[in-house]
């Protein structure tokens, strides 16, 4: 199955700079070069051996396939005005980088998108040039929308498909702070012109809709007519 390459690039700075490649609901590619201010150098790499799942699409995949069985199963049946609504309203609701890292890759809309996040356990040192430079403004923290908060990051296993905190043993929760953040997304070509076609299909199965429920009253007024 040929696969989709795709840019992905920080914008106005090159935190994050490199390609992915989509195969199916796999990434089963990456070659990303990571320029964070709290970290060194790296790069993300990622081989067919090692490819990334990504539940979303499966959960996209298995939407489609119950919406067109059935579809199938209403065509096949006599075109009565109530079932067809009924199921019209069924279709409408269809690498590690190191110590302290984690990443991840996720769907939202039509966009692939990675999440960095430089993590910090609560009960760190912090060194005293910080703590110096902190008091006097020579070293200022790293501003993000998740700034001050506090989670509970629990690794669940080596083998996780993101990357993890290395000197946090799995299926312990460890409270943490992030200490730098970075968001970086792209556009699924594909990805793109499927959701255009799903949201016309959605406005084509709208108007259906409202033309049945003119139907069925209709149906109504002749019945009361008629008694």
């Amino acid at each position: 199955m040929p696969g989709s390459t795709l840019v992905m690039s920080t914008p106005r700075r090159e935190s994050v700079k490199g390609t992915i490649t989509r195969v199916g609901n796999r990434i089963v590619k990456t070659n990303l070069h990571l320029q964070l201010h709290t970290q060194h150098a790296q790069t993300i790499t990622i081989r067919p051996t090692t490819a990334i799942h990504m539940p979303q699409l499966d959960t996209l995949s298995h939407h489609l396939d119950d919406a067109i069985r059935t579809i199938s199963a209403t065509l096949d049946l006599d075109a009565d005005p109530n079932f067809i609504k009924t199921q019209l309203r069924v279709l409408a609701q269809l690498p590690s980088l190191g110590p302290h890292a984690s990443w991840y890759f996720g769907l939202q809309d039509s966009l692939i998108v990675l999440w960095i996040r430089i993590l910090e356990p609560l009960d760190a040192p912090v060194h005293l040039g910080t703590m110096l430079g902190l008091a006097i403004g020579t070293v200022r923290r790293l501003e993000h929308d998740e700034t001050g908060l506090i989670f509970d990051y629990v690794r669940t296993s080596p083998a996780a498909s993101a990357g993890h905190v290395e000197d946090i043993v799995p299926g312990e929760y460890t409270p943490v702070r992030v200490r730098e953040k970075v968001r970086v997304e792209t556009a699924d070509p594909k990805l793109m012109s499927l959701s255009a076609k799903l949201n016309s299909v959605h406005a084509t199965l709208s108007r259906i809709e409202e033309n049945l429920e003119a139907v069925l009253a209709n149906l109504a007024g002749s019945k009361i007519s008629e008694e």
